[in-house]
């Protein structure tokens, strides 16, 4: 999508429902990934939101947009979820940092002895990224223009300055500029995981059982690289992750497999993770990867924006530790 025609104000939420995001998209070709490729699956990492919101507002009752209903929901769920931050809330945010290349170079390289403070090996770094196409300018296509600053290429620190952008935090980008805790995301994950209709609820049972349903495992333009072996993703017809082992990670990086197998959902790029792991038959019959009746809601909010990390490790290892503390105590519980 040609990101370079859109004003950074279009993207606030009285412009959205004027149409002004809608028009660019209307007036947009579509693009998809060379024939040769077998799948016209293709991460986008804003685009998406734009579009999802476009949708939604059209069918939803009242045009609202999906920041909206996040609003009507947030005070019964008691959660701090936003898209489309009010300015009271955005004083009580915590500010982003994050390491330059040189300093995250030399933390890889440091011993475990010395207080070493990145998982990852140099090596690792360079795989895993590599493993990632650009979705800024994908094999055989022009780079497209930035939204902030034409015909330049964002730096790490311009990144982090997006985040800031006040159009950017008060604005609907659906899939990137939510400001959520840990805990208001873990609510809303606990949604996702509730054997029975709850009240307050997100959406109906009957719409999560539909969400979560016709998932289909194809190779990811994007997030794929033949070379190194990276897995397909397998996406539900609600648009989230299902997660099967060794998704997203270079073969010669083990560390990355097997550490969500079976959750829901998906992470953010620099170290959020918003996924869940359902009951067993909740969703699927078949399902084995199972651990609680109850079901695993889990989410992490670091402000340390690890853009080293494309396959979210730290997350995904906390993830694997809550499933071991769980599958412990259900242990120690069976043989009291």
């Amino acid at each position: 999508m040609g990101r370079g025609q859109m004003s950074p104000w279009a993207m606030l939420r009285e412009n959205v429902k004027a149409n002004e995001v809608g028009k660019v998209i209307e007036n947009e070709r579509l693009l998809y990934p060379p024939e040769d490729f077998g799948s016209r699956r293709e991460y986008h990492a804003f685009t998406r939101g734009f579009i999802l919101n476009e949708v939604f507002r059209r069918v939803s009752p009242g045009g609202v947009t999906i920041g909206e209903y996040l609003d009507a929901m947030r005070s019964d769920l008691d959660a701090d979820v936003f898209i489309g931050t009010p300015l009271k809330e955005q004083e009580r945010m915590a500010s982003v940092t994050f390491w330059s290349r040189s300093r995250s170079l030399y933390l890889s390289l440091l011993p475990d002895f010395l207080d070493r403070r990145m998982r990852l090996t140099p090596a690792q770094v360079f795989s895993l990224n590599r493993a990632v196409r650009s979705t800024g300018a994908p094999a055989g296509r022009a780079n497209p223009v930035p939204w902030f600053e034409p015909r330049r290429v964002m730096r790490l620190a311009d990144s982090v300055e997006l985040t800031k952008h006040p159009a950017y935090l008060s604005g609907e980008v659906p899939s990137s500029s939510g400001v959520c805790s840990a805990r208001g995301m873990a609510k809303l994950a606990r949604q996702m995981v509730a054997v029975a209709q709850t009240s307050p609820t997100v959406m109906s049972w009957e719409t999560r059982r539909l969400m979560h349903s016709a998932e289909k495992s194809a190779p990811d333009f994007c997030l794929h690289n033949i070379s190194e072996g990276i897995s397909p993703t397998a996406v539900t017809q609600g648009g989230v992750n299902h997660f099967l082992g060794g998704q997203l990670g270079a073969e010669d990086i083990p560390v990355v497999r097997n550490l969500r197998e079976g959750f829901y959902g998906w992470h953010g790029y620099g170290g959020s993770v918003l996924q869940w792991l359902p009951p067993t038959g909740l969703y699927s019959s078949s399902d084995s990867y199972a651990i609680s009746d109850e079901g695993v809601a889990f989410a992490y909010v670091p402000t340390l924006w690890a853009w080293y990390d494309s396959a979210n490790i730290q997350g995904a290892e906390l993830q694997s530790e809550v499933v071991k503390c769980i599958k412990k105590r259900k242990k120690s519980a069976q043989q009291n």
